[in-house]
């Protein structure tokens, strides 16, 4: 063999990096390249939790001719499109999987695994256990490679496509692809090397086996059968028939992680040959049945059978998940075959015999894996760096004979067990040891006691599977209980009491209804004194609004409408508790199993049919009558004498079963007809109250209609229906973040009430769905706009009147909606402001500013209308109400460009509210500086009555800047009133002054106290939800050091109150500042604080339960991810997009899909595992033509890098 000087490695997986150490510490290579083609090191290490299904090619996979050759262009270097050929680059990992062998037998002799422990382990196998979470491996691996600068070695994202020896240079020719992470493009480019080390491909492809009929069954469903490979864990299969093939590693964790989720039992298809490690006992599960090999499967006529050898059958299988192993694929060595699902022609598994210039390292199945690779990688390098000689290719190839003799000529050839001695030895003495200061890897002598912990471990898995099957049989008999269900229903409202779900495997609690139980919901089922006061403070720069405020004897509250239960008495040795919220589905269901049966119960609310409903499923069938007073049970009254409404509901029994489920109950019991296995209770409930009748017309009766007949005729028809239309609106956006310590597979309940800083990524993706589903849930067109505490409440009096607080409260329920696709959703507010407080504020602005102009409201409002002063001025002076919630109007608009819309209903609101502050403001007679200020103004609950306060003018500027954006779109051609907005906007103090200690004032008044740690941040307004601050000054230095100043002085919310919504409205502000450790500090402080094991917000950390934080949570995190500015493109035409401002490393390898941006369209994009955007793909074919839209797109990165971002682009938009 001539001289080795350069080395290629393709791969960086566990014997990738073993294999750089070994060739570095050789000091004799010139050149040592590593080619690796996903984004980071790792090889199958690498976890992608959320990527896109592809339907297995069962004629290929089973062929073991899948992974092809793709072409290569005949002249390099070149740019190709970008390839849309499936490579199996997939990840292997599920969310929960660890190490199945001791971790000291595991790693190098040189570098320890760290000692890891994830919660899941500890609690499965001690304090002291040996396993470790796939992202401590996938670390470990890379952390090796990190070392000496060897990452200075590796060209990530870059694929051999192509390896083959010029037979005149005798040098390896590799052909190498790199794809583009923010471009349509493949560049390509050759490079030559005197030696190669493969390190890849044994772990990359799926083999299928060809069963008849599994090719038809795929291409009728596709998403329903899947490899291992595929798997991410056992939530997609919650309630579904599952059957699993194979009996080795990976299909045994799959068939046991499927218990308590899957449909029991478990079909799993063993044919009596297991892993010789870890024998049958994963398959002992009272919930895994064993079956023999299938003999075909039908899905003809909807049919979706699986036939077994012995002639039983499967029918109505939803899932088929296949665990049957891997093909060693090699398309870049044309000259290499393989036979057999090995490479032939290997000495010791690793030496090309043909040619020693070709090694391989890490292909052989063996427990002692990363030694294993250690040794063959310090073997290589020894023999390639000319200083270990290989025996003549006779004895090499009479080594491969005896060994095809002993073991076969197929994949057991690659088995090491029970040769571990004998084959490590071999190895290290064709290594040699290096002379005493000469460079090289040292090699220890094989210890027998490897073998002895490799071996114990197996027995901690083994006992493990033995304790769960012993629990699952001989459950505790002291579990006796009187099961029941209840559901709370409220006056417009109903709780009820799992990542997209929330689980627990405890029952909730009946006295904490509101921090216990799970929330379901359809939107309405879950429910003249100025002058003399402005001369005042003018002259003096402080005052009062005594004068404007009232009593209000009949505010009215929002209240709790019924409870109703359902008993289930006698019930005994109940095991195997399960409850769970599906925020997808918005399906509430729980499980259990009692002697032999085995009973399901779901609650959902239909937004369509205005109804809840309940289920009950016994498998072994009702009993044959059931205790009844009617078939249906009805409640009427009045919530007040004389003057309050009216409300009547109904529960409607209902067997699917029976043929008249009008009229079953008589003599108070139901007839249960043989063989019946199900129960409905349907729900439903309304009230006379009317919001159309809130205006002068009416009297501000709101009194409509009584509602008996309807309800009856709603509970009548929606008896027997099936209910959903809630999933097709929660999928308009996803936002998919790791799951680095297993948290799926932990109760929400406990990882909720166990929650600590720095955090956990999967909780904090499920609390961001749960946001999104708690809108949905309490916001659908025709219903109220969800109040304090949303649609949910246990009390007859809740706190605060469970109204609408409007100085941040209301407003950050609506935060980011509109950016994650639930802008249709926010219907009710936009109806409830025209149709009431629109009409009623116009009177208020009369009686109390004496203005005919526009409208205006405050901070406290009700269902009826009102829009004064309610009680004390800190509180109750915001008359700024109005233009706070036009911000929301212009959001909406900003996002979906429905130009009709603000038209017909966004405008006016917007326009009246400008209307309003154009006969409000008034020339500065304090500092003659010529501007226009608010007199009086109070700085939301905070400070004194004064003028000029920076969150009064930060909303006005923004109102009339609105005004003149959209005015082209608003179709108005009232010049007087543009001409008197461009005129005031031109003189309008924006509400931007930076204090004596460098901070953004509270009031023009520079008289804030450093370190008030006040709750709100109406200061900052402008800063965020707003954009009056950036919009005026931009992200200069100055106005950024100012905003960060004050955001230290004012704390991190814990100080005054101590509330949710404080903590995530400055962890948006943080986010915007790309300061990501303070935003995401924030961020979970508040989960920690302030979020109930229920996943709703707490006011305080305790009771009373106040929603606002639950959507601001929302909001933070969006600002985490991107930042689209309103405005931002007023002046150049252009507007910059700024990818993952704050991305946490915590949240690293995720992705965002359906994110809305301003002006329209869409984009999706994924990060790195440092929070980097690496790649975006934008949809700009929502975007409108309006005169406030910029004509040209722009994405950049943090850092200020741009990117570039594939998708379908319009004239150049997006670039």
């Amino acid at each position: 063999m001539s001289l080795i000087k350069s080395v290629a490695v393709i791969g960086t997986g566990p014997s990738g990096a073993i294999a750089v150490d070994a060739l570095m510490q050789e000091k004799v290579f010139d050149r040592v390249r590593v080619f690796e083609r996903q984004e980071k090191a790792g090889g199958c290490w690498v976890s992608r939790e959320h990527e896109k299904h592809v339907p297995l090619d069962v004629d290929k996979l089973s062929a073991r001719t899948a992974d092809v050759p793709i072409p290569i262009p005949s002249n390099l270097p070149a740019f190709t499109p970008a390839l849309t050929q499936h490579r199996f680059t997939d990840s292997h990992i599920y969310p929960n999987l660890h190490t199945n062998v001791d971790a000291s037998t595991m790693e190098y002799s040189q570098e320890p695994i760290p000692a890891i422990r994830s919660e899941l382990s500890i609690n499965l196998h001690g304090p002291d256990t040996p396993f470790r979470h796939h992202t401590v491996i996938r670390q470990f691996v890379e952390d090796l490679l990190n070392r000496n600068g060897y990452q200075d070695l590796v060209e990530y994202n870059t694929t051999v496509e192509r390896a083959v020896k010029d037979p005149q240079t005798e040098k390896w020719v590799l052909t190498l692809r790199r794809a583009s992470q923010s471009s349509m493009q493949d560049y390509w480019w050759s490079e030559t090397f005197d030696a190669l080390v493969v390190a890849s491909g044994h772990f990359s492809v799926p083999y299928v086996p060809a069963i008849p009929g599994l090719a038809e069954f795929i291409q009728k469903y596709p998403e329903n059968v899947l490899h291992t490979k595929q798997y991410r864990g056992p939530e997609r299969y919650h309630g579904k028939k599952v059957v699993t093939v194979g009996a080795s590693v990976s299909a045994a964790d799959t068939a046991v992680s499927l218990i308590g989720s899957a449909q029991s039992p478990i079909y799993s298809v063993v044919r009596g040959r297991y892993n010789p490690y870890f024998g049958d006992w994963a398959f002992r599960h009272p919930s895994i049945k064993r079956q023999p090999s299938i003999a075909r499967i039908s899905s003809e006529n909807g049919e979706r059978t699986v036939y077994f050898e012995d002639g039983t059958s499967v029918s109505d299988v939803d899932y088929i998940i296949l665990g049957t192993g891997f093909t060693w694929t090699l398309p870049y060595l044309p000259d290499i075959p393989t036979r057999n699902n090995r490479v032939p022609d290997l000495y010791l598994h690793v030496f090309h015999q043909n040619d020693p210039s070709l090694v391989f390292v890490g292909g052989v199945g063996a427990g002692l894996t990363f030694k294993i690779f250690e040794w063959q990688a310090v073997a290589a390098a020894r023999v390639l760096a000319g200083k270990a000689q290989l025996p003549s290719v006779e004895e090499q190839r009479k080594w491969e004979q005896d060994r095809i003799a002993v073991k076969g000529d197929g994949p057991a050839f690659t088995t090491i067990n029970p040769d571990f001695p004998e084959y490590f030895e071999t190895l290290r003495q064709l290594a040699g040891e290096p002379k005493e200061g000469e460079p090289g890897r040292r090699l220890p002598p094989f210890e027998a006691e490897w073998m002895d912990v490799f071996n114990a471990g197996h027995e901690r898995r083994i006992r493990m599977w033995q304790k769960a099957n012993e629990a699952a049989v001989n459950s505790p008999s002291s579990n006796e209980r009187n099961a029941h269900f209840s559901l709370a229903f409220y006056t417009l409202a109903l709780p009820l009491a799992a990542a997209k779900s929330l689980w627990s495997d405890s029952p909730g609690n009946y006295s904490s209804i509101i921090t216990t139980a799970f929330p379901l919901g359809n939107g309405r089922l879950g429910a003249d004194a100025l002058p003399g006061i402005r001369e005042w403070i003018f002259q003096n720069g402080t005052g009062n609004v005594s004068a404007l405020l009232g009593e209000f004897p009949y505010y009215g509250s929002y209240q709790v409408l019924a409870n109703l239960t359902i008993d289930m008495d006698g019930l005994s040795n109940i095991n195997g508790y399960r409850r769970s919220l599906d925020l997808e589905s918005a399906i509430y269901s729980d499980h259990f199993s009692t002697g032999d049966k085995y009973i399901e119960r779901e609650a959902f609310c239909s937004y369509p049919d205005n109804v809840c409903a309940y289920r009950l499923t016994i498998t072994f069938g009702l009993e044959n009558q059931l205790t009844c007073h009617g078939n249906s049970i009805s409640l009427y009254g009045r919530t007040y004498p004389s003057i309050g409404m009216i409300y009547n509901a109904r529960v409607t029994i209902v067997l699917p079963g029976s043929n008249n489920s009008s009229d079953f109950c008589s003599s108070s019991t139901v007839k249960v007809p043989e063989g019946e296995k199900e129960v409905f209770l349907v729900f439903t409930a309304g009230t006379n109250y009317n919001t159309t009748n809130g205006n002068t017309e009416a009297g501000f009766s709101f009194q409509g209609e009584d509602p008996y007949i309807t309800v009856l005729k709603t509970a009548t028809a929606a008896a027997k229906k099936s209910y959903s239309d809630f999933q097709d609106i929660f999928g308009k956006f996803t936002l998919n973040l790791p799951d680095p310590n297993g948290s799926a597979d932990q109760p929400t309940t406990e990882l909720l009430s166990s929650y600590t800083q720095p955090g956990d990524p999967y909780v904090e993706n499920l609390l961001f769905d749960f946001g999104r589903y708690l809108f949905i849930a309490s916001s659908r067109p025709g219903s109220l706009p969800p109040n304090l505490q949303g649609l949910w409440t246990e009390a007859y009096s809740p706190a605060w009147s469970g109204d609408y607080h409007a100085n941040i409260n209301l407003q950050m329920n609506h935060w980011a909606v509109d950016q994650t696709g639930l802008g249709e959703q926010t219907e009710p507010l936009w109806s409830y402001i025209a149709e009431t407080w629109l009409p009623r504020g116009a009177e208020t602005a009369e009686l109390l500013y004496g203005t005919s102009e526009g409208w205006v409201t405050h901070d406290e409002m009700n269902t009826f209308g009102h829009t004064a002063m309610k009680n004390v001025a800190q509180w109750a002076d915001y008359p700024a109400t109005n233009a706070w919630l036009s911000h929301h109007v212009w959001d909406h608009f900003d996002y979906s460009q429905d130009v009709s819309w603000y038209r017909k209903t966004g405008y006016p609101i917007l326009k009246g509210t400008a209307q309003f502050w154009l006969s409000q403001l008034v020339q500065d007679e304090y500092f003659r500086d010529g501007t226009l200020v608010v007199n009086p103004c109070n700085s939301p609950e905070h400070g004194p009555t004064t003028f000029g306060c920076t969150h009064y003018q930060q909303l006005i500027w923004e109102v009339f800047d609105h005004v003149l954006r959209g005015w082209e779109a608003s179709g108005d051609d009232d010049a007087s009133f543009k001409a008197a907005i461009s005129s005031q906007f031109s003189t309008l103090d924006p509400g931007i002054h930076i204090g004596s200690w460098g901070q953004i004032q509270e009031w023009k008044l520079d008289i804030d106290v450093k370190n008030d740690t006040h709750r709100h941040l109406s200061n900052l307004y402008g800063w965020y939800p707003g954009h009056a601050i950036s919009a005026v000054h931009g992200f200069n230095k100055t106005i950024t050091d100012a905003v960060e100043t004050t955001l230290y002085s004012r704390g991190t919310g814990v100080e005054d109150s101590n509330t949710g919504w404080g903590k995530v409205w400055r962890s948006a502000c943080w986010g915007l500042l790309n300061n990501t450790d303070e935003a995401y500090s924030e961020l979970s402080l508040a989960i920690q604080d302030n979020f109930a094991d229920n996943g709703l917000d707490l006011y305080g950390g305790s009771p009373p339960f106040q929603i606002d934080a639950n959507f601001g949570l929302v909001g933070a995190m969006i600002q985490m991810l991107v930042r689209d500015l309103d405005g931002a493109s007023a002046d150049t035409g252009v507007q910059r997009v700024l990818l993952g401002p704050a991305i946490p490393a915590a949240w690293g390898g995720g992705s965002a899909e359906g994110l809305r941006l301003r002006g329209g369209g869409m984009v999706q994009f994924h990060w790195d595992d440092d929070g980097v955007v690496d790649s975006c793909r934008v949809d700009v074919s929502g975007r409108g033509s309006n005169q406030n839209q910029a004509s040209r797109l722009e994405f950049f990165v943090r850092g200020g890098h741009a990117l570039q971002c594939s998708g379908e682009v319009r004239d150049s938009l997006a670039t």
